[in-house]
């Protein structure tokens, strides 16, 4: 007799990462997978998918460095084992738990663990679950996972700066099945190289680099008022903030074109990515945020704000925090009007925010495959869209650190001020300012494929000490 089937969803998981590693709760994932069994009735089949970046190749080190992609199967198969005999290991030893107890594990490859789809690779993690090869279902050809009425994908299919290259990705996996030589070079994508050439680089002092939400401008605002001698290397903030912008031009959640000619993935937008460079802000407080002697009034790009109105001799907030000097009122209250002025519609964390291309692409798909329901993640911003048991769309978040600018710190008070810079000083010595917000989609399907039930479920958030 066929059973109903409960499919709990999680994604964005980045595990194995080198310090400092964006995850600080492994042992709160390992104890969720554990206890799918108590989450689901007894006559329910149980089935764990993972959204994709799983295990985040671009983070881990190998010889002493990163790659943006790391081709050389040996290479990937050391970087996986690093991963897992980390700190995350509890990790891996739930889920090798989960499938020993007949439980379904279906993998998507997302575009942070690219080198799952390499056969070597995908041969190794079985070995280390101590399970058969087979028994993990990898989705690893850029295909969605299908199920009944449920369409499951890693979403990064919709942002132009983090496309993945199927088409060689799966040449050089048939290729190396085959103990060949690939004949495909792939090209990693914008997010990719950025991860590489300067979250990597930069993450050992600007740890909330790739954990504070919302990305892109406010980052590099931070990473600048922090050291303003970044502005001696603009390239660097700009490429912080140009995903975000990339993101932003498909607006629509169309499906990425293919050149013909080279076989590449190309944007849904025809737009040059030197064209776009994320939405204006106010630059009026900037210049006397980062100690300028004249006041500048301008509007504009961040790229306009950092190459007119910041210097790199300029005194960082680093010199103030990390010497415990008191910061000048006059530039707190200036930080704090820009980071509100940054962050005061912001609802990027909010259940029913924006939900940008990832929410129109879903739209699109229901409407094109009859799924009831399609699932994502990628953004790590979770998201439940639609009737409160039958979701139309959901994003599952995502299990690593989030950082966001407390409320406190925005009140326009000496107490907020005194809040601001207490954020400022945890912030600059990633002490205090971390947290998991725990979030998965939970799915149950008849055997007929038919869509019962689908929410997102929240466990309840633990702060960093």
């Amino acid at each position: 007799m066929r059973r109903p089937t409960h499919i709990f969803v999680i994604s964005d998981l980045h595990l194995g990462g080198s310090p400092p590693a964006m995850m600080s709760f492994p042992g709160e994932l390992a104890k969720f997978i554990r206890s799918l069994p108590s989450r689901a009735e007894s006559d329910e089949s149980i089935e764990l998918v993972i959204a994709g970046d799983v295990v985040d190749f671009l983070a881990i080190e190998s010889s002493g460095c990163t790659d943006a992609w790391t081709s050389d199967p040996a290479r990937a198969v050391e970087k996986l084992r690093a991963g897992i005999r980390g700190p995350d290991r509890i990790v891996f030893e739930a889920l090798a738990e989960h499938v020993e107890r007949n439980h379904g594990l279906t993998i998507l490859v997302g575009n942070h663990d690219l080198e799952l789809a390499l056969p070597a690779v995908q041969t190794e993690l079985c070995a280390e679950l101590r399970c058969r090869p087979g028994e993990i279902h990898f989705v690893d050809d850029g295909r969605a996972w299908r199920f009944g009425q449920v369409l499951i994908e890693h979403g990064n299919r919709y942002d132009d700066a983090n496309l993945n290259d199927w088409s060689s990705l799966r040449e050089i996996a048939a290729s190396q099945s085959r103990g060949e030589a690939p004949l495909s070079e792939l090209e990693p994508s914008f997010g990719s190289q950025l991860v590489q050439e300067v979250v990597n680089r930069y993450k050992q002092t600007f740890e909330f680099i790739d954990t504070l939400q919302p990305q892109g401008v406010l980052v590099a605002y931070l990473m600048a008022a922090f050291e303003p001698g970044l502005i001696a290397r603009l390239p660097v903030l700009r490429k912080v903030w140009k995903g975000q912008s990339l993101e932003a031009r498909n607006a629509v959640g169309r499906p990425p074109r293919r050149r013909t000619t080279r076989g590449k993935f190309v944007a849904a937008s025809t737009m040059l990515a030197d064209e776009v460079y994320g939405p204006q802000i106010d630059t009026s407080h900037l210049d006397e945020a980062f100690g300028l002697s004249e006041r500048l009034v301008r509007r504009g790009h961040i790229q306009a704000v950092v190459r007119e109105t910041l210097r790199p001799e300029d005194e960082s907030l680093f010199a103030y925090l990390s010497n415990d000097r008191p910061v000048p009122q006059w530039r707190l209250e200036l930080v704090q009007k820009t980071l509100l002025q940054m962050t005061w519609d912001d609802r990027s964390l909010e259940l029913d925010g924006p939900c940008g291309p990832y929410g129109a692409a879903a739209q699109r798909l229901r409407r094109s495959t009859g799924a009831r329901v399609v699932v994502m993640g990628h953004t790590h911003q979770a998201r439940h869209i639609g009737p409160p048991h039958l979701a139309e769309y959901i994003n599952t978040g995502t299990w690593v650190d989030i950082v966001v600018v407390p409320t406190a710190a925005l009140a326009s008070t000496s107490a907020g001020l005194d809040a601001l810079e207490a954020w400022l000083k945890a912030l600059s010595r990633d002490r205090k300012v971390r947290m998991l917000r725990p979030t998965w989609a939970e799915l149950l399907v008849d055997p007929d494929g038919t869509l019962i039930r689908a929410r997102l479920e929240r466990g309840t958030p633990v702060h960093s000490a």
